[in-house]
């Protein structure tokens, strides 16, 4: 078993994405027919999936299949902003119903490559043996899920209704409690976590980010962008935040702070030197400063890969037996 948590480091990603840019190459899975597309307004925004009419996803069973390690699983399709996004359910040993379910939200990873059969196996495996049903969906544009071609300069709001609509089709599971769903995300995919919560504060009992990037998309336009193609392409398709305040603020789920509901723990390794730890400090003093409930776990000397899988893991369970027992 893996003592790390399986992720391409964020920088690689930026670095596939620019290369698809420079390319022209075209994605693996077809761009489908827009339809029922619930976000109103383009260029959209959290703010737009906010005063959107909430969809009400369920998950088709695609097939029944196994992992990276030969656990069973069940690879299912739900449909989110008219597109069709695949996830992979763990369920835990007893099989028994009314479990709590965790939906796991992957980082930024290769798109082409990244399937839930294979990426965070080892920590999926620790949470489906703590009892927690385990739903990590394919956000669009990765592995079988369907393309958005806004995908590259939508600052993650896509995603985010992804993330969304897989929080409410698990609920809706038969097998789930549903009203223990928790969010768990790592690095790109914490930060999403979190916008989750903040757009659909009903959608998740209890948030954990673990090496989240920045709640300001701007700021990992700043950080990982600068001088590359894909900066250019932002800015010209938003402007930046001198010459569009209300779009950069639209994005922000700092904007939104005061909808959260959610307790949040953030937990960090202080060598990690992908995504800065200072990120994850700003978002707890922000949150703070906002009467809202959140816990910083800092690790010393561990880097992005969160270290040890075992330790991380039980900080996640520990958590989420407080807030969602």
């Amino acid at each position: 078993m893996p003592d790390r948590i399986h992720a391409r480091p964020l920088h690689v990603a930026i670095m596939t994405l620019l290369t698809a840019t420079l390319c022209g190459c075209a994605a693996a899975s077809p761009s489908p027919t827009p339809v029922d597309v619930s976000l109103p307004q383009a260029p959209s925004t959290l703010r737009s999936i906010i005063e959107a009419e909430a969809e009400h996803p369920v998950f088709e069973l695609v097939q029944e299949t196994t992992d990276f390690d030969g656990d069973h699983a069940d690879v299912v399709s739900y449909v989110s902003g008219g597109l069709e996004v695949r996830a992979v359910i763990r369920r835990p040993p007893s099989g028994a119903a009314d479990s709590p379910a965790i939906v796991f939200v992957h980082g930024a990873v290769d798109p082409d490559q990244y399937s839930g059969l294979t990426e965070y196996d080892d920590v999926i495996d620790h949470l489906v043996a703590s009892g927690y049903t385990v739903v990590a969906p394919d956000l669009r544009n990765h592995g079988e899920s369907d393309d958005d071609p806004a995908w590259e300069t939508d600052m993650d709001v896509g995603s985010t209704l992804d993330v969304v609509n897989a929080a409410l089709a698990t609920a809706a599971d038969p097998l789930v409690d549903a009203d223990r769903v928790a969010l768990v995300g790592h690095s790109l995919g914490g930060a999403v976590a979190v916008k989750a919560a903040v757009v659909a504060p009903d959608s998740a009992r209890a948030v954990a980010a673990l090496a989240p990037s920045h709640v300001e998309p701007w700021e990992d336009v700043k950080h990982y962008m600068a001088g590359t193609p894909l900066y250019d392409a932002i800015v010209g398709a938003h402007g930046d935040p001198d010459e569009s305040p209300e779009f950069w603020s639209d994005v922000s789920a700092l904007t939104f702070v005061d909808r959260m509901t959610a307790p949040l723990l953030v937990v960090h390794g202080t060598h990690d030197d992908i995504v800065p730890i200072g990120w994850s400090r700003f978002l707890n003093a922000q949150w703070t400063e906002a009467g809202r409930d959140v816990t910083l776990v800092e690790l010393d000397e561990v880097d992005h890969s969160m270290g040890d899988v075992a330790a991380v893991t039980s900080l996640i369970t520990d958590f989420l037996a407080e807030t969602m027992p």
